[in-house]
């Protein structure tokens, strides 16, 4: 009971000081997660949270969550251990997460909003590896969103709104949606906000070094895609330096492709061949071989060269 009321009291008080030190109103930082009431009772230790609102609180202030400090029941570990497991295996492109989804939903108490917010998510994911049109994605990651942000769509305004990991993941995925189906200005201006957000707002540096080079990738490709090398030559170094100061190894040698793929383009033919014979070395070197020689048949391609 005391060790309870202890980590109540310190988990409000991370909360209150962060919020005053960042001069932000209880609205703001609440948003739609949850009530200003609930979220004064969380700041004044008369209410411990659910794990996934401590989790999307200090999300949106750019901290780790103290997720040991949170009493937990049998089935929100369960689903802790369902959520990395599932994001893991996204992350290592292993989309067949079926089984896991389904064990998430049913094994516990009804999904609360932001559990639901993120089967319903993964679900958009699933189907978008597994032939689900374009339009049944976007209604699921809409679909999604709105359970955070209230009569959201792709081109809401969401700018000076806090947003959580999932919510910025969400928006990522529908860019990527729409750039499927040819709406690229759109797509392209969601990743631009994302990126503005990366740059002005604190985002814990474990959320940054997953996702920031990973949307700069995006851009950069559409960009380059696009004939507009200088833009997507500054993005793909922005992503390059973010990639060191984190050491994310996975994603640089897609964004030192980018770089050269954009230097030739530009007709700064030696620096850009340097620059790509590095990129496919390095995707040799983590097992990306596959991707490595797709990238040289696609220069030889479009540019003629032999590398």
């Amino acid at each position: 009971e005391r060790n309870i009321k202890m980590e109540q009291y310190l988990i409000g008080k991370t909360i209150k000081e962060f919020r005053l030190r960042n001069r932000l109103s209880q609205e703001k930082l609440a948003g739609t997660l949850c009530a200003v009431s609930t979220l004064s009772r969380i700041e004044n230790g008369d209410q411990i949270p659910n794990w996934k609102l401590v989790e999307a609180l200090f999300s949106k202030m750019g901290m780790a969550p103290p997720l040991h400090n949170v009493p937990m029941t049998e089935a929100d570990l369960k689903r802790w251990n369902l959520e990395y497991e599932i994001t893991n295996s996204i992350a290592n492109s292993n989309y067949e997460t079926e089984v896991m989804l389904e064990k998430y939903r049913t094994c516990g108490l009804e999904l609360n909003t932001l559990e639901l917010q993120f089967y319903i998510f993964q679900k958009a994911l699933y189907n978008r590896h597994h032939n689900g049109t374009p339009e049944e994605i976007i209604s699921l990651l809409e679909k999604s969103l709105r359970l955070s942000v209230k009569n959201f769509t792709p081109d809401t305004d969401l700018t000076g709104r806090l947003l959580t990991k999932t919510e910025r993941l969400i928006l990522n995925n529908i860019a990527l949606v729409l750039y499927d189906i040819k709406q690229e200005k759109r797509a392209s201006a969601i990743l631009q906000f994302l990126i503005t957000y990366f740059e002005t707002q604190t985002i814990s540096e474990t959320e940054k070094a997953k996702d920031y080079p990973v949307i700069l990738f995006n851009l950069s490709n559409w960009k380059g895609l696009d004939g507009k090398y200088e833009e997507a030559l500054a993005l793909s170094e922005k992503g390059i330096r973010e990639c060191i100061i984190y050491g994310q190894l996975l994603i640089f040698p897609y964004l030192l492709f980018n770089k050269g793929y954009c230097l030739l383009g530009l007709k700064r033919t030696e620096n850009g061949k340097r620059s790509i014979e590095r990129a496919l070395n390095f995707m040799d070197e983590i097992g990306k071989h596959g991707d490595a020689s797709f990238g040289t048949q696609k220069i030889k391609e479009i540019f003629g060269i032999d590398i």
